[in-house]
């Protein structure tokens, strides 16, 4: 996992230094104020002097492909990005899928977890993630719940 180190550099060249990033998609719609589908843009290289692969995470059949192409091309506009940033992503399929229509923010935050916890144990860049084939949303809403509770004493 990366997190952005110096306030002093912009963003796309803190993108460049990179090797993995894990970019939350929304499906946001500026003229309503309003989006309904939350998933994970995975940017992914073996070292600095190759292109990012790029995944799309996506718990609801792929609903956000639109979006996260169009983030891709956003990054390419930049001469700094272009040749790093992909023209398009590819669909992990074997990502978990939710059961309704109202768990994609929590199985965003459980891929992050999850993503978090594979490079903490040594990660090779070279290779896809795995992730396990179902997760409960609802043990992790409870777990967040008792985690704020328990901080909030």
């Amino acid at each position: 996992m990366y997190a952005f180190r110096d306030p002093t550099l912009g963003p796309l060249d803190e993108i460049r230094q990179a090797r993995l990033l894990v970019i939350p998609i929304a499906d946001y719609d500026a003229r309503d104020g309003d989006g309904d589908h939350w998933s994970i843009l995975l940017l992914q290289r073996k070292s600095l002097e190759e292109p990012f692969r790029a995944f799309r995470l996506d718990s609801l059949n792929d609903r956000n492909k639109k979006c996260s192409n169009s983030f891709l091309s956003l990054l390419r506009k930049s001469k700094m990005c272009k040749h790093f940033i992909p023209k398009s992503s590819k669909l992990l399929h074997d990502f978990p899928s939710q059961t309704n229509g109202t768990d994609c923010g929590c199985f965003v935050c459980l891929a992050a977890l999850h993503i978090a916890e594979v490079v903490r144990e040594g990660f090779s860049y070279d290779t896809t993630f795995v992730f396990p084939q179902t997760w409960d949303p609802v043990q992790f809403r409870l777990d967040l719940l008792q985690e704020a509770l328990s901080t909030r004493r």
